[in-house]
């Protein structure tokens, strides 16, 4: 049995947790834990998301955005670019 996908990151909000919920387990069908412990999240050997500013160097990572942290509503800018 394929074990859970974790998912650090530094605070578990509203919405990151909504966006997760979204993206891991409605879009790709992936169980997965959120948590804020970094030794845990280091020391783990099974699949593992750093979501934060820094890589912390094992896992994969994706860099994180403010929106997903904040509780009120503020404007960001938009910025399109190619890639």
């Amino acid at each position: 049995m394929a074990e859970d996908l974790l998912v650090y990151t530094p605070e578990v909000t509203i919405r990151l947790r909504y966006v997760a919920q979204q993206f891991f387990g409605r879009i790709l069908g992936i169980k997965f834990t959120l948590t804020t412990d970094r030794i845990a999240f280091v020391e783990r050997s099974g699949p593992k998301l750093a979501y934060t500013k820094q890589n912390l160097g094992t896992g994969l990572w994706m860099r994180c955005h403010d929106l997903l942290f904040d509780g009120g509503i503020e404007d960001y800018p938009i910025a399109v670019v190619d890639w």
